[in-house]
């Protein structure tokens, strides 16, 4: 967090005059601006303790992994998805799966266009997540992450998949899984 965007008088701050070395968003910045290839050693130690700005690091400064900042990056969810699609190249992130893990949302992103098929350890929690008791309590939002995921389980396994759905979702999805 930068403390110096929320005071009314940041110049008064402790460290205020050396806030472009230790504030992660104003050292990443910083890089930016000077238009560098690559941040100082010092530098890339700041970013790498944020996941939001290793992850930028490596995809806009960068352009390539971040190895110092994965361990940052690691602990986000989202980000760790984005590392993977945008720094990776599609590839799996596996030192972030863990916290990708713990998001349905951004699992099912994750299985569709990273692993290209089902996770199964995080099929429970995507059920629970956007499988409602009942249809009504379902949004467009659940409805559209639900289907997101039905796309991406391969033929052979719908069936064991279907098995772990409430009944009203296997109804609404009977006929695209009808062979």
């Amino acid at each position: 967090m930068n403390i110096y965007e929320f005071h009314n008088n940041p110049s008064v701050l402790l460290g205020y005059d050396r806030r472009h070395t230790f504030v992660p968003k104003l050292v990443y910045e910083k890089i930016v601006e000077r238009k560098a290839a690559s941040g100082t050693e010092a530098e890339e130690s700041i970013i790498a303790t944020s996941p939001t700005y290793s992850y930028l690091y490596a995809k806009d400064v960068l352009k390539t992994p971040f190895p110092k900042g994965e361990k940052a990056i690691s602990l986000n969810p989202r980000r760790s998805f984005r590392y993977a699609k945008d720094v990776l190249g599609y590839k799996r992130f596996q030192l972030g799966e863990p916290a990708i893990f713990t998001d349905a949302a951004v699992s099912i992103q994750y299985a569709k266009v990273v692993m290209k098929g089902r996770i199964l350890e995080v099929e429970p929690l995507i059920i629970s997540k956007f499988g409602k008791s009942c249809l009504e309590e379902m949004t467009e939002f659940d409805k559209t992450y639900i289907q997101t995921y039905f796309s991406i389980v391969p033929i052979d396994e719908v069936d064991s998949f279907l098995q772990l759905l409430p009944v009203h979702l296997v109804e609404m999805y009977h006929d695209e899984f009808s062979f």
